[in-house]
């Protein structure tokens, strides 16, 4: 989905769901299995996969951090504890661990933009910022212990 933002193309559910498909493929084939991520792991995979090095984590950002990187034109991908985000249109009680793509801000509304796989309705979906910072928690190992996972995400540098 990030990469598809960047380059201004469309993600449909069946291309969406084929490019997951041929990921999966791929961590079975080149680490063995196919595992929950944590953002690290995520990044390896999108060098791995993508053949794209321009990405990195990050540790212990704001939402100044997260504004600041959708400013430059980058794109964040953050794990989320989607439990905690609220979202009406997810299946109660909401996803345990996703990631969502940051793709803008609103100051005058206080909201992330976002692109939040977690529902159909996901495209545009508006978090508020304090809202949505406090649901980003990297893979502990255990969907019962998600919440208590590190602020991370991850950047893919658009130039």
């Amino acid at each position: 989905m990030g990469f598809a933002y960047l380059n201004g193309d469309q993600v449909t559910r069946k291309s969406g769901n084929q490019d997951i498909l041929d990921q999966v493929k791929f961590q079975k084939h080149k680490y063995g299995g196919h595992y929950d991520l944590t953002a690290e792991k995520c990044v390896q995979l999108i060098k791995d996969y993508y053949k794209f090095d321009n990405v990195e984590v990050r540790y212990d950002v704001t939402v100044d951090d997260i504004k600041n990187e959708l400013a430059k034109g980058n794109v964040v991908i953050a794990p989320m504890a989607g439990k905690l985000l609220g979202n009406p249109y997810y299946t109660p009680p909401g996803p345990a661990y996703h990631y969502m793509l940051f793709k803008g801000y609103d100051d005058r509304m206080g909201e992330f933009i976002t692109n939040d796989p977690g529902t159909k309705r996901g495209k545009n979906y508006r978090y508020k910022y304090q809202t949505a910072f406090n649901a980003i928690h990297d893979w502990t190992g255990s969907k019962k212990t998600i919440a208590s996972g590190k602020k991370a995400v991850i950047v893919i540098k658009s130039k």
